[in-house]
């Protein structure tokens, strides 16, 4: 029988972090969907769900390659510490770009953006920090070897 992780073992800490923030999402989305809309707002609601859409799509390609590029000098040297600096980095984009169509939906109350934030929610939801995932996050990546020095 293995003992039971230590309260703040990393990846508990980063299923916390995880959890609270798609908590609070959702109590965002309470809150825009309750909230009266506030004077008219002139922009033009294509161009709105265009930006949200394109900002919700670069924020979740940017979650997921940006991560990898931090390597484990500029993260402590450590692979806990490499794995939850690039998982605070992944969950940060995604909840970061969830808010933009939250904030136009106040605006505009068009329906469309709400599933726009639903992506961007399902884009942090399938970042749940499991055992393979942490793993994956938590490797360090294998220098290549300069040309022309020996072995």
């Amino acid at each position: 029988m293995s003992p039971a992780p230590h309260p703040s073992d990393p990846r508990r800490v980063a299923v916390a972090v995880w959890a609270g923030q798609l908590v609070l999402l959702g109590l965002f989305v309470v809150l825009a969907t309750a909230l009266p809309s506030p004077v008219t707002f002139s922009a033009p609601r294509e161009l709105v769900l265009w930006v949200a859409i394109v900002t919700s799509a670069a924020g979740i390609a940017l979650s997921r390659t940006l991560p990898a590029r931090i390597g484990a000098r500029q993260a402590g040297g450590r692979p806990h510490t490499l794995a939850m600096t690039r998982f605070i980095l992944c969950c940060g984009l995604c909840g970061a770009c969830a808010l933009l169509p939250l904030v136009a939906h106040v605006l505009q109350r068009d329906g469309r953006l709400l599933g726009v934030f639903a992506v961007d929610v399902l884009a942090l939801v399938l970042l749940f920090p499991s055992a393979d995932h942490w793993a994956e996050l938590a490797k360090i990546p294998e220098r290549p070897r300069e040309r022309g020095r020996a072995a």
